[in-house]
């Protein structure tokens, strides 16, 4: 049953995800799966897009669980003192870390401007300038590259020193996860050239070295695996807890709703069902680190930018899990 099961995988796999580097897949410490393709070998790193958020998530729980960030309702600009707000921006002088992590944190524009915000300066500066406006908060607007950028920021200043290296310390190193080399972005064509799906390992940061935090991470599939398998472990690596169980469990609640795709978000995680504790970090082309409690299932698919693939939570959910439920014990 096992052979006809992988081969029917490896079938849906390569038809739904035929761009993709690989698939793998675990419960507990069981290795159920393991596909590779494209000429992907083991150990490379690739860019992960928006999954980065949900491991900036993780940093944020460890600095909260250290005491260096008193609380997710502190304001956000407490963090700025040299920031000057204009008395009528009383909208954005109410926002706090907790709006930008449930992406309910309002913003000046109705489409992110990616592109002036990636072309400025000063990444941090740009992004606080967008921050107000006269939306209402705690309503969620997706923001993929701005609001994550200030919560890079923000753990920056809390921790007083660069975020890599308290990713490092904190998180990486621990897990023997390499991540050893910030990437910066100096014109439009470096941002081109990493976008080209070259294997490398880093994380990318803007001129000032702040870390972007919604999309510039490179990882490999194992690596995927031992964040999932961590979450899974509610933050225990091999007898040290990395991070509290309790802010995960914050982590994976729902927190808001993005109604016009029915999904729902956590602290920059898609939860999806919390009853049973499957939620999953996503990111372009198809990338994607899903867990579920329940069947004690971790979940990882690398893959480089395509624009319109598959959903890969539906996927997951309609195709694979109903695959493998029969070798699930």
């Amino acid at each position: 049953m096992k052979r006809d099961i992988d081969l029917q995988l490896n079938r849906a796999f390569k038809k739904t995800f035929p761009h993709a580097y690989g698939l793998e897949i675990m419960q507990g410490d069981n290795p159920l799966f393991k596909i590779h393709q494209n000429a992907y070998e083991t150990g490379q790193s690739h860019l992960i897009y928006s999954v980065t958020k949900s491991v900036l998530a993780l940093l944020m729980g460890i600095a909260v669980d250290q005491g260096l960030i008193k609380s997710v309702h502190e304001k956000v600009f407490r963090f700025f003192p040299e920031y000057s707000l204009t008395d009528s921006n009383e909208v954005a002088k109410a926002i706090t870390i907790e709006d930008l992590l449930t992406m309910t944190a309002p913003f000046k524009y109705k489409a992110e401007p990616y592109e002036a915000f990636l072309m400025s300066a000063n990444w941090l500066e740009s992004a606080l300038s967008y921050l107000g406006g006269t939306a209402r908060t705690h309503t969620f607007f997706y923001s993929p590259m701005i609001s994550t950028h200030i919560l890079s920021g923000i753990l920056e200043r809390a921790i007083g020193q660069p975020l890599l290296n308290f990713a490092q310390k904190n998180l990486f190193d621990p897990m023997a996860i390499t991540v050893d080399t910030p990437i910066i972005l100096k014109s439009k064509e470096d941002h081109l050239a990493l976008m080209n799906g070259q294997p490398r390992r880093g994380w990318v940061c803007d001129s000032q070295g702040i870390l972007a935090g919604g999309w510039g991470l490179f990882l490999n599939s194992n690596d995927l695996m031992k964040i999932g398998k961590l979450i899974l472990n509610h933050g225990m690596w091999k007898g040290e807890q990395l991070v509290s169980a309790q802010w995960l469990h914050r982590m994976t609640q729902v927190h808001s709703q993005w109604e016009a795709i029915g999904l729902s978000y956590g602290y920059l995680w898609w939860v999806i069902d919390p009853s049973k504790g499957v939620y999953a970090a996503v990111g372009d082309g198809g990338n994607t680190l899903y867990v579920n409690e329940e069947k004690n299932l971790v979940i990882s698919l690398l893959a480089p930018f395509k624009p319109n693939v598959t959903h890969s939570i539906e996927w997951i959910e309609n195709q694979v899990i109903p695959l493998i439920d029969p070798l699930l014990q």
